[in-house]
């Protein structure tokens, strides 16, 4: 199969099952399926819910016939985030068409555009064809490297006794995952015309609410109320996540895109005269 006919595409939620099915094929091809205790409901929760990892199929048709699981991780020697390949499994009647190499390339493509700095993953000695195809595409053995690894009991014993928190269970939400709740509490009824403007005019209301309390303290003289004001946010928070569900992007998506246009605007960090410059059309 040659590189310009090659197929990809990124797991949706929906594709948990198939996910699921790739894991264990690995895991007894690497004899090891006894180890696997992941469930469809942990591996959604994880990729779709915390978006902890991502996964890339590989198609043949419209067959998906090979995976790559992968995360990001950092190098503190190269200053960069790098991609770490958890699993990466194809198919055996499947083989040898391309389908690994081009999930690699994939991951490298990925990689070089978003300014990271390496690719790396593990592979099992005793794996010799996967260990001379790695090589053949210049990736170099860790010969010094030991990988050390905690869990189970002993990671238990290591953590010890952790002390219960007023909002145990809940910790430090990620944005997506506060998506995720915020969506549960939507009207199921409403359509994606509605969900718009209902998130839209929330948010206007709820920041105006907002604007109404710190006007009472700057200009009546009224005692700010802190908590009140932070519940306001919140409010505002829950329109806004809302509003981006509507138009079909994350509230990490949102973030971001904020952060590379600041990035932009400001590359040494904010200057009075560089906002009063700004472009009318970089809003």
């Amino acid at each position: 199969m040659s590189e310009n006919t090659q197929a990809f595409r990124i797991a949706q939620r929906q594709d948990v099952p198939l996910i699921l099915r790739f894991i264990r094929e690995l895991a007894k091809y690497e004899e090891m399926l006894p180890e696997v205790v992941a469930t469809e409901e942990l591996l959604e929760k994880w990729l779709f819910d915390r978006h902890a990892a991502e996964v890339l199929f590989s198609l043949e048709g419209e067959k998906e016939v090979g995976f790559a699981l992968y995360f990001y991780n950092f190098s503190t020697f190269l200053g960069r985030a790098g991609i770490y390949l958890e699993d990466l499994f194809v198919l055996p009647e499947y083989r040898g068409r391309g389908h690994g190499k081009g999930l690699l390339r994939e991951l490298a493509r990925n990689a070089r555009r978003r300014g990271l700095g390496r690719v790396e993953w593990w592979c099992l000695d005793w794996n010799r064809p996967s260990v001379e195809f790695y090589r053949s595409l210049g990736a170099q053995a860790m010969e010094d490297w030991t990988v050390y690894r905690l869990s189970g009991s002993a990671l238990e014993d290591l953590a010890g006794e952790v002390s219960a928190s007023p909002n145990e269970g809940l910790g430090r939400m990620l944005a997506n995952e506060y998506q995720e709740l915020a969506a549960r509490t939507v009207n199921p009824d409403l359509n994606s015309r509605e969900l718009l403007i209902n998130g839209v005019m929330g948010l206007c209301g709820e920041a105006g609410e907002a604007i109404d309390l710190v006007k009472k303290h700057l200009a009546q003289g009224h005692a700010l109320d802190r908590e009140h004001l932070a519940r306001e946010l919140g409010d505002v928070a829950w329109y806004l996540a809302e509003t981006a569900t509507a138009i079909g992007y994350s509230l990490e998506d949102i973030l971001s895109m904020n952060i590379e246009k600041l990035r932009a605007r400001y590359p040494e960090g904010f200057r009075r005269e560089k906002s009063l410059q700004r472009d009318p059309e970089d809003l």
